[in-house]
């Protein structure tokens, strides 16, 4: 049982990682695609609406693919961590913003559906919150130092986010913050299934 613990982790650690990587691809062919799009203006779901037909197209796919990557990166955490309740509760928190994230993609912010896509990004950056607060808690327990300290980075530099910028530049900036909160709490179960596998 141990062993396929220590196995599954590190894998479940790369899906994380990818689903990170496959953002920020999504992010930079969105940008690459639409010259229109204009920093401190534009948020990111704009992409969703463009003109342009490959930086829609990028934008709604993108979501559709990262959200389900997300989902189940929460849902490995969730399997192979269910024994403590904060990596548990982390794990269905995480799944469930990866599927209001696929639903972002499903739901554009176009005139029609717009409601639903806030809705539904809302319910995202909740659900992430709660997730880092979750996880980070049991890691804390766990005498896990180093996870804390990027969890309040991140918490704090989301807070400034929002007190110093616009919307569209708060939403860039936050989003930024996420994927690198994402990235280590990846990174640390690749790297404890790596370890644990060594021993």
């Amino acid at each position: 049982m141990n062993t396929d613990y220590k196995t599954h982790s590190a894998a479940i650690g790369w899906v994380g990682i990818i689903a990170v990587t496959a953002f920020v691809a999504m992010w930079l062919a969105c940008y690459q695609a639409d010259s229109s799009w204009t920093w401190g203006y534009n948020s990111i779901s704009d992409f969703g609406i463009s003109y342009s037909t490959a930086a829609a197209n990028y934008f709604n796919y993108g979501m559709l693919t990262v959200g389900a990557l997300l989902a189940v990166y929460g849902i490995g955490r969730l399997q192979y961590n269910k024994k403590k309740a904060g990596y548990a509760a982390g794990g269905i928190f995480l799944a469930m913003a990866g599927f209001t994230l696929l639903l972002i993609g499903l739901f554009t912010k176009d005139i029609h559906s717009a409601d639903y896509h806030n809705f539904f990004a809302v319910l995202t950056a909740m659900f992430l919150a709660l997730a880092l607060i979750s996880i980070t808690a049991q890691e804390y327990l766990d005498g896990m130092v180093f996870p804390l300290a990027v969890a309040i980075f991140v918490v704090v530099a989301i807070a400034s986010f929002a007190l110093l910028f616009n919307f569209a530049k708060f939403e860039v900036y936050a989003a930024v913050a996420g994927l690198i909160w994402v990235a280590m709490d990846a990174a640390i179960m690749v790297a404890s299934g790596i370890k644990e596998g060594k021993q």
